[in-house]
């Protein structure tokens, strides 16, 4: 179940596109959410990232391959072609090997040079398989609940200096705990970090 369906159609018929950001250890649950959309996932150049590259093409969905940090200047043009009459570019900003839950300042560098909003996306399943892993995994079991919220979107400002852009990712990080809070709430379990 989606939280707010509205946000979702808004943001899905947008012309210009966003930022879908959440946890690294969402990713299996985050799947359906943006099934049959223009879609791109910014994948990790690491040998992990290969695996997930090639996964995530059998299922439908385009790739990009680099990071937020090391390839911003060629993700961000690249992601511009790709964006061309909408849709997202899904990000997860805590990976590709963490810390758990902590922000690069790559999605906000994005989101000014673009100009395309930030929208944070919360997941919780009321049944799942958790990988002891430094992300926590989450594997959502057959039959379980998945609460999905999507928070405001987050514009940047396209003059944001880096102290800006410190205290941008600061919110996104702020916001995707929100999320998370409220889509554990709305099943009525604890959160699972």
């Amino acid at each position: 179940r989606i939280t707010t369906p509205e946000r979702r159609r808004e943001v899905l018929e947008a012309p210009d596109g966003f930022f879908a950001v959440l946890w690294h250890g969402r990713m299996a649950t985050a799947a359906p959410v943006v099934a049959g959309v223009n879609t791109v996932i910014l994948v990790s150049m690491s040998g992990d990232g290969e695996l997930a590259d090639s996964l995530l093409k059998r299922l439908g969905y385009r790739t990009l391959r680099g990071s937020t940090s090391k390839y911003g200047v060629r993700a961000l043009k690249s992601m511009r072609d790709m964006l061309q009459g909408g849709g997202a570019v899904a990000i997860t900003p805590d990976g590709p090997r963490g810390p758990r839950h902590r922000v690069n300042r790559g999605v906000a560098f994005l989101a000014r040079d673009s100009g395309l909003p930030i929208l944070p996306f919360g997941f919780a399943a009321s049944r799942a398989l958790r990988l002891n892993s430094w992300d926590r995994f989450l594997i959502p079991l057959p039959f379980s609940r998945v609460q999905v919220v999507m928070g405001e979107p987050i514009q940047v400002a396209p003059d944001a200096t880096d102290a800006d852009l410190r205290a941008c990712s600061e919110s996104i990080g702020a916001a995707l705990i929100g999320a998370e809070t409220e889509a554990f709430a709305a099943i009525g379990e604890e959160v699972d970090w």
